[in-house]
């Protein structure tokens, strides 16, 4: 998800975040629960990732280096045979790319490989609903990219597979903000109608999480508290979470309101940011909230698990072309949601490979 020269070796944090999950019993409970209230669906948010990026798509050695060692991984950890699903969209010299060299690597000699490219096919259901890991190559065609009947086939083709995949999408994203926190973020906000709420379950599944995290992490927990609203601040389930006699061992970093010149000095790295959007669409889409918002959230590692409550009573609306409120709802959109996002992993584990 981010430049070479700016991250740490992405298996160090594939291998650090399954381990969570897996330990966590995270990915038990999402694999059920699929059908109806998992919250960013692995169709949504493939879709975001295509549709915020400049789609020239390349590869380097290093970029291949990373899939086959994380592959590996995988097949030393997962119990049963390793499958891979290859998805590759562009619509000539299909696998002649990234997705060829790894399929062609005797390292996946021992792995089920399944391939499909073009349109969607009436026998795809055929595909494991529960791969290893999907791969996906954009291509370099925008065009193509965004044609309704290419979105469709997409759409169809990733609501086959389990929400809680992991999944490699190959993209070339030369603004370094892109697929970080802060683009993350931002689509949250302004892709939901921001009636924000809370209840008991939320706040139990938010402090039980925070509890996990104090038990695995060595040192001392740090929190960053970041709320948006205009009035009445912390007067929602941030606050609840600030009273609450488990956090009490807990560095907490209370913000809220514009940016300012002190906020360098939170951490770079808290082990977990909650974000609170408030309800007022009109001042989350003013420039100044934006602009606090995106120099607030720099200066955080982009590893930063955040926790961004949000309540979907509607379709969700993804910002592309082609697809109207008709059109979401239709395909199924429709799902009420909380969101609690690790930035590198959303419900689907999705990573963005970037070339030198």
């Amino acid at each position: 998800m981010f430049k070479t020269s700016e991250r740490n070796p992405l298996l160090e944090v594939f291998c650090h975040t399954h381990h969570l999950l897996v330990e966590a019993g995270i990915m038990n409970h999402w694999k059920p629960q699929w059908k109806e209230d998992v919250s960013m669906k692995l169709t949504g948010c493939v879709l975001w990732i295509l549709y915020t990026t400049k789609v020239t798509v390349s590869f380097n050695p290093e970029a291949l280096d990373y899939v086959l060692r994380t592959i590996a991984y995988l097949k030393r950890v997962d119990s049963g045979v390793l499958s891979c699903v290859f998805y590759d969209l562009t619509l000539q010299h299909t696998f002649d790319n990234i997705l060829g060299a790894i399929l062609k690597s005797p390292q996946l000699d021992q792995v089920v490989k399944y391939v499909i490219s073009g349109s969607y096919e009436d026998d795809r259901p055929k595909l494991p609903r529960d791969p290893s890991v999907l791969l996906i190559h954009a291509g370099n065609d925008a065009v193509h990219l965004g044609h309704p009947e290419t979105i469709r086939s997409l759409v169809l083709t990733l609501r086959l597979f389990n929400p809680a995949t992991n999944v490699l999408v190959f993209v070339n994203q030369s603004d370094e903000l892109c697929m970080k926190l802060t683009g993350c973020v931002l689509w949250i906000l302004y892709t939901t109608k921001v009636t924000v709420s809370f209840n008991p379950e939320a706040l139990d599944y938010v402090l039980r999480t925070i509890a996990y995290l104090k038990r695995v992490d060595s040192g001392v927990l740090s929190c960053v508290f970041y709320d948006l609203t205009l009035q009445h601040t912390f007067d929602n389930i941030l606050g609840a979470i600030l009273k609450s006699p488990q956090l009490d061992q807990v560095v907490k970093y209370v913000i809220s309101g514009s940016y300012e010149d002190d906020r360098p000095k939170l951490p770079r790295d808290p082990s977990v940011l909650l974000i609170h959007a408030g309800n007022d669409a009109v001042h989350l889409g003013h420039p100044e909230t934006i602009r606090s918002l995106v120099l607030t959230l720099r200066l955080f590692n982009p590893a930063t698990n955040v926790l961004v409550f949000v309540n979907q009573s509607d379709e969700l609306l993804f910002p592309t072309r082609g697809m109207s409120t008709g059109w979401t709802k239709r395909h199924g959109f429709s799902t009420p949601w909380l969101l609690s996002a690790n930035i590198l992993v959303v419900i689907c584990t999705v990573y963005s490979l970037y070339s030198a």
